[in-house]
């Protein structure tokens, strides 16, 4: 599970709305004192335990009544992500899953106690103590803002509050069941609960209250008590300004600056202001509530426009992420121009590739063969001798010209009997006619052979050329995606097939998209609302800060309209000439107003007031995490707790204890290794330890969930050399899960994964 951002609007300082967008890793949040960071933390955990209902001491509202006070909160948990949504002046709660089919945010809770059931189920969330005190960290939270223990002396008590020590008395060891605090009263850090040390006079018993001092509630009484006036005072008159106690009785002729009875002449306060004063401050708040309530009108205006503008960004970034997937699937297949011109028998090609030597040469031995043959009968043509070297043609020759002289000589020389044998021509001829014949044919024969001899040849380095050729295109193919075989490199052809017909069908599936909603209007619009509030934030920063919150203001023109017009009716500052209009605060709501009731203030709980209390509570949040008793836990990290210790110390201290109730004892490394007890450990070294124990059980409880860590600002009272060594060590966590660390030092930036500055 990790943050992917959180959205603020109207919440505390941040009256604009405002993206934190956090990444997995090591994210440092910078930012001044009094910048947010606190708010930022405490919003994180409102919103993943939107149940429990956690103990601000400050609401989370805006001052000066902003339009709206929200935020929100995206998480990742898997492929799973979820958005919770809150109104902080309504209490209206929204838990959305994103639907990647729909690609919309889907809603799945409104309820808060339903909402926490299922993030807690969905994300795996331990209970809000376990993961306050073992994932967070915070600077308000470390063991140096709280006394040490019971008994602790009232001189670092009051070292640590910043007053003379000896307006402290000693403290009473804490008692989770004392009365409570009094009503109204902030408690000083370092002070126990129940009944308070005595702030008293130097030189005044302890736990003695001044004479005519009425007692506050759970303060005890001291005998003789009497309030000694003031010079020049009635006595129990209270002093200009003063406000009376709960239960404390009024004094006769004792006024409240302010006050009058029913129907009584407005009676002049002693606000040291003179009539034309207060006539020059009522045109003032006048002039500043009009202002106040035009800002509220151009914040709730600013309001809808974001609202409509995330709402464009929701439709467009369906858009976006096809783009993002397109440009990088268009890069991969860039990678491979040559995948895009094979021909199509290529998939034959490449499976005849690693036979080709084969085929090759059965090919050509197949052309030897045949011209093997054609040469052999050549040879057998080219042995036969001449026609007229040959027997049989001179037989049929002889016989022919022999036949005819004898035909004709022998009747010449009377040899009338002889003239038969001329007939011996006649088979002569045919002889000899037989021989020719056979003569032309081979002949005809020998010319045939030369032909397809020529033509085998031919065939046979057509062949050779076809087969280089393709071997070469292969080869080339290979060495251009850097294959190293022909399997690789049909792998890689099968990949480049399956990525492009995945581009080409979510590029149409984006042009169907970019259609239905209409982009171009869409931008323009963006645009538009985009320019407006521009125009608006720029109208916002003309308003001067104002001097009080609305509320304030109507207040106190309510006041001061009676007393300036008792002293002057004809007063300007009484007419509404500039438009600015006061409604009557005791006015009930206007006919149809809608009513919201008031949200009851949630009580704190009752947290570790002591600094050992602080380390067994996380040692106990760990141990419920862990399903492990606390000892076998402090064994387990013993170890890692002890290297963090000498790392923070630079090694002045060897070894570390926590004792069964909580205290930490640290060893000395030089000399014979003396332990110092917890008293004798000063603030920030009391720190120190908490940090180092922290870590080392963070370390271990990442291995068991990845949860995210966040810090707010908990190294600010270490010394530079430990704070920085701490930072390092959340930055080698980082590399395991998420921790965003808030500081106000920016030595931590150089090593974030991501960082952000809230100036």
């Amino acid at each position: 599970m990790h943050v992917i951002d959180l959205v603020l609007q109207g919440v505390r300082r941040f009256g604009e709305s405002r993206k934190f967008p956090v990444k997995p890793g090591f994210n440092v949040v910078f930012g001044p004192t009094e910048t947010g960071k606190t708010t930022l933390v405490e919003c994180l955990l409102d919103l993943l335990y939107p149940q429990a209902g956690l103990d601000s001491e400050v609401s989370f509202v805006s001052w000066g009544e902003p339009a709206a006070s929200r935020a929100g909160l995206t998480l990742s948990a898997g492929r799973d992500i979820y958005r919770i949504l809150k109104d902080y002046k309504t209490g209206k709660i929204s838990l959305t899953q994103y639907n990647p089919a729909s690609q919309k945010f889907e809603p799945v809770a409104s309820d808060p106690v339903q909402a926490g059931a299922m993030m807690v189920s969905a994300l795996e969330l331990p209970p809000l103590d376990s993961f306050r005190y073992l994932f967070v960290a915070a600077a308000r939270r470390m063991p140096s803002t709280l006394i040490a223990g019971a008994g602790d002396d009232p001189a670092q008590i009051a070292t640590r509050m910043g007053v003379p020590a000896g307006m402290i008395s000693a403290a009473a060891p804490p008692d989770k069941t004392s009365a409570p605090a009094i009503p109204g009263v902030m408690s000083m850090p370092g002070m126990p609960p129940g009944p308070a040390p005595m702030m008293g006079i130097p030189g005044m018993v302890p736990g003695q209250m001044m004479p005519g001092m009425m007692p506050m509630p759970g303060m005890p009484m001291a005998p003789g008590m009497m309030m000694p006036g003031m010079p020049g005072m009635v006595p129990g008159q209270m002093m200009p300004g003063m406000m009376p106690m709960p239960g404390m009785p009024m004094a006769p002729g004792m006024m409240v600056p302010g006050m009058s009875m029913p129907g009584a002449a407005p009676t002049a306060p002693e606000d040291g202001m003179t009539p034309e004063e207060r006539e020059q401050k009522l045109k003032q708040l006048r002039k500043e509530l009009h202002d106040a309530e035009e800002v509220d009108k151009l914040q709730f205006e600013l309001d809808g426009l974001q609202q409509k503008v995330f709402e464009i960004e929701n439709k467009k970034k369906g858009t976006n992420q096809f783009d993002e997937w397109l440009d990088q699937a268009k890069a991969q297949l860039d990678r491979y121009p040559m995948f895009r011109r094979l021909p199509e028998n290529i998939d034959s090609r490449l499976d005849n590739f690693q036979n080709i030597e084969a085929q090759r040469a059965s090919e050509i031995e197949k052309f030897d063969h045949q011209a093997l043959g054609y040469d052999e009968e050549l040879r057998e043509i080219e042995s036969v001798p001449p026609l007229w070297n040959q027997l049989l043609f001179r037989v049929g020759a002889g016989l022919s010209v022999g036949g005819i002289l004898v035909f004709f000589i022998a009747p010449m020389v009377g040899m009338e009997g002889l003239k038969n044998l001329g007939l011996l021509s006649i088979p002569g001829v045919f002889i000899a006619a037989y021989s020719i014949w056979q003569h032309i044919s081979r002949v005809t024969r020998k010319g045939q052979l030369e032909k397809l001899l020529s033509d085998l040849e031919e065939k046979k380095q057509a062949s050779m050329k076809r087969y280089e050729i393709e071997m070469a295109v292969i080869q080339k193919i290979m060495e251009e995606t850097d294959s190293d075989g022909i399997e690789e490199l049909k792998g890689k052809l099968q990949k480049f097939r399956a990525l492009d017909e995945n581009y080409r069908s979510r590029l149409d599936r984006k042009k169907k998209m970019l259609k239905e909603m209409d982009i171009e209007r869409l931008e323009r619009e963006e645009k538009e609302l985009r320019a407006e509030i521009k125009r608006i934030n720029d109208r916002l920063k003309e308003f001067p800060a104002f001097s009080m919150d609305v509320h304030s203001m109507r207040t106190e023109i309510k006041r001061l309209e009676p007393l300036v017009k008792s002293q002057n009716p004809e007063s300007s500052s009484l007419s509404d000439t500039a438009g600015f209009g006061v409604p009557d605060l005791d006015a009930g709501p206007a006919p149809g107003a809608t009513v919201i009731a008031a949200t009851p203030p949630r009580r704190r709980p009752l947290g570790p007031t002591t600094a050992t209390e602080l380390y067994e509570a996380l040692l106990q949040a760990a141990a419920k995490f862990f399903e492990m008793e606390r000892n076998h836990l402090l064994a387990s990290v013993q170890t890692r707790f002890n290297l963090y210790v000498q790392a923070f110390f630079a090694k002045r201290y060897s070894e570390a204890r926590i004792d069964p109730d909580g205290s930490v004892a640290l060893k000395q490394a030089e000399g014979v290794g003396r332990w110092l007890d917890f008293d004798q450990l000063s603030p920030a070294a009391r720190d120190t330890c908490f940090v180092a124990l922290q870590i080392a059980l963070l370390e271990q409880a990442t291995q068991k969930k990845l949860l995210p860590v966040f810090l707010d600002n908990p190294y600010a009272g270490l010394d530079e050399a430990a704070a920085t060594l701490a930072a390092k060590a959340m930055k080698r966590l980082g590399e395991r899960t998420q921790v965003i660390l808030l500081t106000s030092s920016q030595a931590p930036v150089a090593l974030a994964d991501n960082s952000l500055s809230l100036v």
